[in-house]
């Protein structure tokens, strides 16, 4: 190499040391949005940022451009990454650093390995990676143990990490040139991620990005949001707007919307389909609610009952009435109930509510996701019986969103712990609304 190029490469490598900005747009060829570039241009040594926002806007690709650098531009370097989920780490995070890897000059695709939850210098494999470890309450050493001169912490899906997380890495993290990065959709009213915009906000850089703003969201985004749930509403400031909500949990379906569902009138046309939702003893009943179309025709419950009654008192009126699908929840006696039936040749469908849902993006779990739709069917006309139980239950659970933005409804525990009384008959009602995998969405 001749005097002048190596005094280019050194000029080079140098500006890319000092400016996130460079090494993004010279060495990974990328043109970051103007809301990422603000970040990249804040970032130095002692820095501590959190970037709250809506969806969409690239913050998985902005935390991969960072570690990059900072694995590229510092000797040793150390970077514990964490986040609330594990995959959020393993299947959105670290995949997308694999991609923009091989953006990299050669030399550097060739001095470092990925790996599944760690990122090494290949020469120095011990001293120098970035490292995916997930943020839980009952094992808080994530971001423990890590020393070193250049230090880099990245949180992602921030409001969901326990407080605890932090004030095990809080001495690590406020070293003089430690670097510590949070982001996040700003789910929660309360939390390190919440107090980093608020009362701690003199204590950090803080940058907010609106879905509305960023070049990588679809217009189409925003209006099919606040077409669905309202721009007043905590899911648009929340997913669109990027700000927390008004209030961190509330009923998710509105008395105003189940009463409206009483008063209307819809004809008895549509497939008849049951949904079934078991209890042995205690005090849990068996609901058992009956829909043709969207008219809920019938609703109906029992109570200290075992697995083979709860059988036989579905099998009897399933046998008169022959319906065209009964939905059963199969996790526990619904199990035995499901067999029961399906050995008598019924036309069930095992629903397991803990499942992930198939909206993965809305919910969390399949019981969240049957409680959307359920909503969703109630703005659409479906219509209730003057069935007061129903109709208390329905409009009873409270949600919450989750650190990715998703719903999450209140579970019967915890409703029994506020005092109300577990939601059978409206789960039941929403047990009708799933869509088995293999069938058209027709019912």
């Amino acid at each position: 190499m001749n005097s002048s190029l190596a005094e280019k490469t050194e000029m080079v490598l140098n500006a890319w040391y000092h400016s996130v900005y460079r090494f993004v747009t010279e060495a990974l060829r990328i043109e970051p949005t103007d809301q990422q570039e603000k970040v990249l241009h804040a970032i130095k040594p002692g820095a501590h940022i959190s970037v709250r926002s809506g969806h969409g806007v690239g913050k998985t690709a902005l935390l991969s451009w960072v570690i990059l650098w900072f694995l590229c531009t510092r000797f040793d370097a150390r970077i514990p990454a964490t986040a609330s989920t594990h995959s959020q780490l393993r299947d959105i995070l670290w995949p997308e650093i694999a991609k923009w890897i091989s953006h990299l000059p050669a030399q550097y695709q060739n001095a470092l390995e990925w790996q599944t939850e760690r990122i090494l210098w290949k020469d120095r494999r011990e001293t120098w990676f970035a490292v995916a470890r997930t943020a839980r309450k009952e094992a808080p050493d994530a971001l423990q143990g890590f020393h070193g001169e250049n230090l880099m912490f990245i949180v992602d899906e921030a409001p969901g990490v326990p407080d605890s997380i932090f004030e095990v890495a809080e001495g690590a993290i406020t070293k003089a040139n430690a670097i510590s990065i949070l982001t996040g959709n700003p789910t929660r009213l309360s939390g390190e991620f919440y107090r980093s915009h608020n009362q701690d906000r003199h204590l950090w850089q803080t940058f907010h990005f609106s879905s509305v703003l960023s070049t990588l969201v679809s217009s189409a985004y925003a209006d099919r949001i606040a077409s669905k749930y309202g721009k007043d509403s905590d899911v648009y400031r929340v997913r669109v707007e990027g700000d927390f909500p008004l209030s961190e949990s509330d009923t998710f379906i509105p008395l105003t919307l189940v009463e409206e569902a009483r008063l209307r009138e819809t004809a008895d046309t549509g497939k008849v389909i049951w949904g079934v939702d078991p209890a042995r003893f205690g005090d849990d009943s068996s609901a058992l609610v009956k829909r043709t179309g969207m008219n809920v025709t019938e609703v109906s419950s029992i109570r200290k009952r075992d697995t083979m009654y709860v059988s036989g008192w579905v099998a009897q009126q399933a046998r008169e009435e022959k319906p065209d699908r009964i939905m059963i929840d199969v996790i526990g006696i619904g199990a035995g109930v499901f067999d029961r039936l399906y050995e008598l040749d019924f036309p069930v469908f095992a629903v397991n509510v803990a499942e992930k849902a198939t909206n993965s993006e809305e919910y969390a779990r399949l019981r969240d996701e049957l409680w959307g739709n359920t909503k969703d069917a109630l703005k659409e006309g479906l219509k209730l019986p003057d069935d007061e139980e129903l109709l208390g239950q329905l409009s009873s659970p409270k949600y919450k969103f989750d650190s990715a933005g998703r719903f999450v409804i209140e579970s019967k525990d915890d409703m029994k712990k506020r005092g109300v009384d577990s939601p059978d008959r409206a789960d039941a009602l929403c047990l009708s609304f799933y869509v088995p995998k293999l069938l058209y969405p027709d019912i």
